[in-house]
């Protein structure tokens, strides 16, 4: 019985060897002398309990909820930008990182060209 309801859970067709009248259990079928009247399973229930006809039809939404949707929407815009705007501070943050590397290159690289043109001055 699990496993049918997970097969139907998954959207799984049950096998063609069993049909839904199989599955279900038959209820008792009542008597004449007993003066009982005989309850109505859960599943002879209709769809209309589960389902109202008002949910079937499209309902406009309350100005609320509208109000509720467009701030949603503002808000994954502004997250969006400062995303955005962290992103850019990173790379400015490890660009700053390099600076005083690449500043080092270039007092290595004025040296050597201090060097090198007195040697060709020499030459």
């Amino acid at each position: 019985m699990v496993a049918g309801k997970v097969r139907v859970a998954m959207g799984l067709q049950k096998s063609p060897a069993r049909s839904a009248q199989e599955m279900l259990p038959k209820p008792p079928l009542p008597s004449p002398s007993s003066g009982k009247v005989p309850q109505k399973s859960s599943i002879s229930r209709s769809f209309g309990v589960y389902f109202p006809r008002s949910s079937a039809q499209v309902q406009p939404r309350p100005p609320d909820v509208t109000e509720l949707l467009r701030l949603v929407e503002e808000f994954r815009e502004r997250e969006s930008l400062l995303k955005t705007e962290l992103l850019e501070y990173k790379l400015l943050k490890e660009s700053v990182a390099i600076v005083p590397v690449l500043e080092n290159e270039i007092s290595v690289k004025d040296d050597e060209l201090h060097r090198v043109s007195k040697r060709v001055e020499c030459l």
